[in-house]
């Protein structure tokens, strides 16, 4: 089974502001991928170890100022802890960057470029039936 990637969407331009879309050069739109939900894991051990410093003894309300041997303590104590346990499973290391580079031919198809970039951004806000108008938080397959 394939892990299912949520994707932060961010639009970024080489070299400047946004033009408009007579004089655009090529564009790049640059996908931030979080495989499995890393980032929302480590953000919850994060959270853990500041919240129970004092209970647990940690050496720094920082996970990643903690040893090899302490961080694994922290999973230990995660599993077992009343009001943390059912909240999720943790990771004790930060993600890895994952990036996907898209470059847009603006002077091929520019209303497809613009409609793409908005998707991206979110610049939209929501549909007339209320749905947002952005692929933050999408999930995509290979």
């Amino acid at each position: 089974k394939f892990p299912r990637p949520s994707a932060q969407f961010r639009a970024s331009r080489v070299g400047g502001p946004w033009w408009p879309v007579a004089d655009m050069p090529n564009s790049r739109v640059f996908l931030d991928i979080d495989l499995d939900s890393h980032r929302e894991k480590y953000q919850r051990a994060r959270d853990f170890v500041e919240a129970t410093d004092l209970r647990y003894g940690w050496t720094s309300k920082d996970i990643a100022e903690l040893g090899g041997g302490e961080k694994q303590r922290v999973v230990e104590c995660y599993a077992d802890d009343f009001d943390w346990g059912s909240k999720g499973p943790i990771e004790i290391e930060p993600a890895a960057e994952e990036r996907v580079v898209i470059e847009l031919f603006d002077d091929k198809a520019p209303l497809a470029v613009e409609n793409f970039r908005a998707l991206c951004t979110g610049e939209k806000g929501e549909g007339k039936m209320g749905k947002p108008l952005h692929y933050k938080g999408s999930s995509f397959h290979r």
